[in-house]
């Protein structure tokens, strides 16, 4: 993959909610009211890499987007045709209760900083959802990193042993 960029897909919500117990959640779109617009990594993948690239996307469903439904930084909307991977239904409805892994959620936040600045992080955290065990609810990831108890989190995940 290279060309890495920011670009806008509309349809979307952006969810921690793929995952297993111990294991975390990651990062996955579901569709959702066609007004909702996400920034989002583009990333250019040759022909020949998209059997990789399925295989490794391996907890997703991969989706063509119509034209209309997305806006490349670089280029506008193109005639080639645009991927998205979305969250497996099966997988998603094992991971009611399950929090992200703060590791992970800077790892995400990182490449939103990278491929569309400050204003992409602040977007991220603000309509980026994902369950908090306080609230048994899917809640806005500032909300739910607001309302943690670090020194407990780390505990409760082993962070000492990593």
């Amino acid at each position: 993959a290279d060309n890495f960029r920011a670009g806008i897909i509309r349809g979307y919500t952006r969810i921690f909610n793929i995952g297993r117990l111990g294991q975390g959640c990651y990062l996955n779109i579901q569709p959702s009211d066609y007004t909702n617009k996400l920034t989002c990594n583009f990333i250019d993948i040759s022909y020949e890499d998209l059997p990789e690239y399925i295989l490794r996307e391996g907890y997703y469903n991969i989706e063509i987007l119509d034209p209309s439904d997305y806006i490349d930084s670089i280029s506008g909307n193109v005639n080639n045709p645009v991927l998205t991977v979305v969250g497996d239904q099966s997988i998603i409805n094992q991971s009611i209760g399950i929090e992200p892994q703060l590791n992970y959620v800077h790892l995400c936040l990182t490449g939103m900083k990278d491929v569309a600045g400050w204003e992409g992080v602040q977007e991220f955290l603000h309509d980026t959802l994902c369950y908090s065990n306080k609230t048994n609810d899917y809640i806005p990831l500032k909300h739910w990193l607001n309302s943690l108890d670090l020194a407990k989190y780390l505990v409760t995940n082993n962070y000492s042993s990593r």
